[in-house]
């Protein structure tokens, strides 16, 4: 990024301060810096954290022993079975 840019991106990041709130600031400036990222980081980042979110543990983690591991991994796996058995007989009954 050259000077001008830099500057350029400064001026518009302290009239955004001006015209928004708090929440869309930081709303605008997380995708600038997301926009800078290469796609395959972003779309990582964005898998674990569905996955974190849907099953309740980060299986990406270092884990002390393989048996903190294989528990963390099956609670999700039983998890998303559930969830999905849960979903095939919502349809069903429509």
């Amino acid at each position: 990024m050259t000077k001008e840019e830099k500057k350029r991106l400064m001026e518009i990041i302290r009239e955004s301060e001006e015209k928004q709130t708090p929440e869309e600031y930081k709303r605008k400036l997380l995708m600038h810096k997301l926009s800078e990222m290469p796609s395959v980081v972003v779309e990582t980042a964005y898998l674990y954290a569905v996955n974190y979110i849907a099953y309740g543990e980060d299986v990406t983690k270092d884990w002390l022993t393989a048996i903190q591991q294989t528990q963390a991994l099956e609670k999700a796996y039983q998890k998303g079975y559930y969830d999905a058995m849960k979903d095939m007989k919502e349809r069903n009954k429509a």
